[in-house]
Parts: structure tokens; sequence; C-alpha cells
């Protein structure tokens, strides 16, 4: 790792620290598949960071979004979302969003 240091010359890097290769895993949510149940509740089945508490956006166009639920990913990052409402609505989108 280095800092950016400005001299006269210019900007550049400043001594090298230790060298260590990081990774970094900024995933985004998503909801990978989505089951309508014999009922006609959907059930949404998503990925997530793990421990993070998810909230589950629907709407009937991509303007207006109205909060359905909150759930929090397991250790492995997954989560279920069944959406009780479903029958009431022709269509319906789904997001996640977090904090």
């Amino acid at each position: 790792m280095a800092g950016l240091f400005t001299s006269q010359l210019g900007v550049g890097p400043g001594p090298y620290s230790q060298n260590r290769c990081v990774n970094l895993n900024i995933g985004v949510p998503l909801i990978a598949q989505i089951t309508l149940l014999t009922n006609r509740h959907t059930l949404l089945d998503c990925l997530g960071a793990a421990g993070v508490a998810h909230r589950i956006q629907g709407g009937i166009d991509f303007t207006n979004w109205s909060v359905l639920g909150n759930r929090t990913a397991s250790t492995n990052g997954t989560f279920q979302f069944e959406d009780n409402d479903t029958p009431t609505y022709p269509f319906r989108f789904y997001r996640l969003v977090t904090p």
C-alpha cells in the first residue's frame, strides 16, 4: 500500500508498505428467484450481505415503491420473503434496498 503525496513535481505514490492482496466483496443484493405459490402468494429467494437488514419494496411502476417488509440475511447471505398481497395486484415489481 502507498499513499499519494504532492510535491513540486506533482502527485505521486509514496513509499510502499507491506504489499498485500486485498479482496473486497462488494455485492448488490439481488432477487435470485421468484416463485408464484399455489395460494397465489409470491415467494422471493434473495441474496445479500450476511447479517445485513434488507428492505423488500414493491410497486406497480418503477416510480412509486412501498416497503413490504424487512429481512436480515443469514450467515450465508440468503433470505426469503413471501408477498401475501400478490393476488390483489394484476402485476407487481420488486426490489431490495439496504440502509
